[in-house]
């Protein structure tokens, strides 16, 4: 069985959004487990190590003054795992103007860390 909760609270992708926020790779990628899986919106490349998401984020962090605001979030939790659905934007700055890009993600937490961490650009509208 699982429950749905609409905008619950979500520690995990709190801390993951004022991570990147504050630009701080290594408390982004202490929220992961040591076998975690990033699928990222910003690479064609999976991510299965831990110093491939580290290195993954340092890279990110390369974005002029880059932030990321949580849209909606959906938490669902099945069979003892957490799964939190939804959207962000990120925003940065590129040739002196501010770009931006809306982004839906998918995280599955176990023991309060991100086993399986999907995200994908929104197709453009």
């Amino acid at each position: 069985m699982s429950v749905i909760i609409p905008n619950a609270e979500h520690s995990v992708f709190d801390q993951w959004i004022t991570a990147l926020n504050e630009h701080n790779v290594s408390a982004l990628c202490n929220l992961y487990a040591s076998n975690a899986i990033l699928i990222p919106a910003t690479s064609n490349e999976i991510k299965y190590a831990y110093d491939d998401i580290q290195e993954h984020f340092e890279y990110l962090m390369t974005k002029e003054d880059i932030k990321a605001e949580l849209l909606n979030n959906h938490t669902r939790y099945e069979n003892g795992h957490r799964i939190d659905t939804g959207n962000y934007q990120f925003t940065w700055q590129e040739g002196g103007e501010i770009v931006s890009a809306k982004v839906r993600f998918s995280f599955l937490v176990d023991n309060h860390k991100i086993v399986v961490h999907h995200s994908s650009f929104w197709p453009q509208e």
